[in-house]
């Protein structure tokens, strides 16, 4: 992963947040603290999840503390799922 680009990213996601109530203050108010409170939240996971994009076999460790979801069970209880609608479709009919 080129890591001046990761680190420019990061830079520019920091800048950002930083930056975003002064500019929101004026319009906003003190509401300004509840929009940067959920711009951190989406910004920070955005940021996340792009490293996680860049390195997919997680060689820098960015995926620390993450779920690991097995998509063959996820398909598995979807499907189990589905059935439960049909029947249920059957038995008011």
């Amino acid at each position: 992963m080129p890591l001046a680009y990761a680190h420019f990213v990061q830079i520019l996601v920091d800048s950002f947040l930083i930056l975003a109530p002064f500019a929101q203050y004026a319009q906003l108010g003190a509401f300004s603290v509840l929009s940067i409170g959920i711009l951190t939240i989406f910004y920070s996971g955005l940021l996340d999840l792009a490293k996680v994009f860049l390195d997919p076999v997680d060689n820098e460790d960015y995926c620390q503390g993450s779920v690991h979801i097995d998509i063959a069970v996820l398909i598995l209880e979807v499907n189990a799922g589905s059935t439960k609608f049909k029947d249920g479709g059957a038995f008011l009919c």
